[in-house]
């Protein structure tokens, strides 16, 4: 019997890290998806030879994934927010954020100090150690958001 309940514990952990392989695919789909801009999924499904149907499944899961990691991601006020959809306007977000999202977006707000953004010191701080403290997931969800301008996705504190 001890026997099954190793197997049934080895196939259990096999199924969770299925699971979490399909996560890591669907994220990277969106994420390609969305920096091709318009077009895109009909971009990525060529390119992955599979169809826009498909595509568009990856997409519902990835954002299945991004919602439950915004529930667990701490808050930032509106205001914070809205500064960081400020600093990213304009930023291409490709796959080129997929392996370090958090310090791209910690590396966009503190450039923003001193340019055309009008945001102090301590709020682009603020801004800066949140985006470093993001999981690469969290961060990636925090950019999809953004990029699909659903700021009600994001945890705000009052």
């Amino acid at each position: 019997m001890k026997a099954v309940q190793g197997y049934d514990r080895r196939a259990d952990n096999l199924r969770h890290q299925q699971s979490l392989i399909a996560d890591e695919r669907a994220v990277t789909i969106a994420t390609v998806v969305a920096g091709y801009g318009r077009g895109g999924r009909n971009r990525a499904a060529a390119e992955l030879a599979v169809s826009v149907g498909q595509v568009d499944e990856a997409i519902k899961r990835a954002r299945s994934v991004y919602a439950r990691e915004l529930a667990e991601t701490p808050p930032l006020t509106a205001g914070l927010w809205q500064a960081l959809v400020g600093i990213m306007h304009g930023t291409l977000v490709d796959v080129t954020w997929l392996d370090q999202p958090g310090q791209l977006l910690a590396g966009e707000v503190e450039d923003a100090i001193g340019e055309d953004v009008d945001e102090d010191e301590d709020e682009a701080a603020i801004l800066a150690a949140a985006a470093r403290s993001w999981s690469r997931i969290q961060a990636l969800a925090v950019l999809d958001a953004i990029g699909r301008r659903d700021l009600d996705a994001l945890p705000t504190k009052e």
